[in-house]
């Protein structure tokens, strides 16, 4: 196994477990703020429809770029992304927070959708 593939599982496993616990995080802060089940449940929601529209769209960007640029960018769009998610749990919720929220992790779920196509297209 060579540098390439161990860089990839550690990736891999830190995205899958921080997919994970960011968003129970978020779940459990919506819940906490505003005492709402359906916004607590429209963030897997938003995930699973976000996930859903990347596959739609990776093969237009699978043709135009390499794919080790793919997972490059959106490994660290997605870190980014999670980073301003943290920011912005730090504050209250109000309604045009909560909008903020609900695009971060369209956003992140997005990019997350890129992962397991590029990295089975490209290793296999």
């Amino acid at each position: 196994m060579n540098r390439s593939f161990y860089a990839l599982l550690v990736s891999q496993t830190a995205t899958n477990l921080g997919f994970a616990l960011y968003t129970m995080v978020v779940v459990m802060h919506l819940y906490t703020q505003t005492g709402s089940t359906a916004l607590s449940a429209a963030v897997t929601l938003i995930s699973a429809i976000s996930r859903m529209v990347s596959g739609v769209i990776l093969p237009s960007f699978a043709d135009r770029f390499r794919l080790p640029v793919l997972l490059i960018f959106s490994q660290t769009t997605q870190l980014v992304v999670l980073l301003c998610l943290a920011l912005m749990l730090t504050q209250d919720v109000s309604a045009s927070s909560l909008i903020v929220i609900m695009v971060l992790l369209a956003i992140i779920s997005f990019f997350n959708g890129w992962f397991s196509p590029v990295k089975s297209s490209y290793f296999y």
